[in-house]
């Protein structure tokens, strides 16, 4: 019998078991300093937006912080889906899917179109997609880690 100490020769040290969430530091990591950034991001002049544009990019990203759009962005990006699909995919209530769908057309994340009588939502901005890939390797640099 093997002490729970022992690992197996296929098991890497570096790795979790399946149902472990990985666990974050409560204490920020220190700051990166200005030499850790390429200078293409230190020598940059700040960027100017005309009136308001600053307003409706916050809006942009409030859209964007419900977890539940997130991951009915994440189901769509295999293509499009009923709202009833989508719902079935991620296990959330059928008209949160719907609500957040019609949000997510209003702003022109999303798009619909009827096929056979049925409404298909289908990602219509490219850039939201690239955005999301973005994000995630971004929090890695981040001092903010919940």
């Amino acid at each position: 019998m093997e002490s729970p100490n022992n690992t197996s020769p296929n098991t890497s040290s570096n790795t979790l078991p399946s149902n472990t969430k990985p666990q974050f530091s409560a204490s920020p990591s220190p700051a990166p300093l200005k030499e850790d950034f390429p200078a293409s991001i230190t020598n940059a002049k700040p960027l100017a937006y005309p009136d308001n544009a600053l307003d409706l990019i916050a809006d942009f990203f409030e859209l964007l912080s419900d977890p539940n759009r997130l991951q009915i962005l994440c189901a769509l990006t295999a293509g499009s889906k009923t709202p009833e699909s989508v719902s079935i995919c991620l296990g959330i209530h059928q008209e949160t899917i719907r609500q957040n769908l019609q949000k997510m057309t209003d702003a022109g994340i999303v798009q619909s179109k009827i096929s056979q009588g049925r409404p298909y939502f289908e990602v219509c901005n490219p850039h939201i997609l690239k955005l999301c890939e973005l994000v995630g390797p971004a929090l890695h640099h981040s001092t903010y880690i919940p």
